[in-house]
């Protein structure tokens, strides 16, 4: 386009949405040698909707409940109506939850790694203290946490964790050399629930 400069940026190239509906928003840039320049949007799936907001450069994605049975996939082209420069965002809705129920699920395997740590940061003695059990949590035990954020379908399939707080933990050693030597060792843990279908 001869000595002008044209720029069409988006600040998200996909975005994933679930299967019960929803919607999210795309920042986008469109200039010409630094000036605001008009876009064109347009849409490859019907099941697609978009709100612009030209004053504030953005838009949303919008969807209804996704009921097919399958994930779904679609487009959404911006062009700058000068230069013709594209500028893409790929949308993918999952599909709805089966009959199943989810829930979050105590996950210590952080804590048990910070252990192995604690074993480890004692100089040549790593096989001297053998770890018995966990044996008091501040502020309170987390496995008798109950998570008020519910747990869904979407949290499940994508692997998601959710993180409460951040825990000490005693943990108790005794002496593999000398019955009577004992430690209790605290380490600052992070808890994290994962997503499990409920037994």
């Amino acid at each position: 386009m001869g000595d002008e400069a044209y720029e069409l940026i988006v600040n998200k190239n996909s975005v994933v949405i679930i299967g019960q509906g929803g919607s999210t928003w795309v920042d986008y840039i469109s200039r010409k040698n630094g000036v605001s320049t008009p876009v064109t949007f347009s849409k490859d799936s019907d099941w697609i909707r978009l709100t612009i907001d030209t004053f504030a450069h953005n838009f949303t994605i919008s969807v209804d409940k996704n009921d097919t049975g399958v994930a779904r996939n679609g487009t959404v082209t911006i062009t700058q109506d000068e230069s013709g420069k594209k500028a893409y965002v790929y949308v993918q809705q999952q599909a709805t939850a089966p009959d199943n129920e989810y829930e979050w699920v105590l996950n210590d395997s952080e804590i048990l790694a910070e252990i192995e740590l604690f074993k480890k940061s004692i100089s040549g003695e790593e096989n001297y203290w053998v770890f018995d059990y966990l044996k008091d949590w501040t502020p309170s035990n987390p496995y008798l946490i109950v998570p008020t954020e519910p747990c869904t379908y979407e949290d499940y399939i994508s692997g998601r964790k959710l993180m409460y707080n951040t825990y000490t933990v005693t943990i108790y050693y005794h002496s593999s050399v000398r019955s009577s030597a004992i430690r209790y060792p605290t380490v600052d843990v992070n808890i994290w629930f994962d997503a499990k279908i409920k037994s």
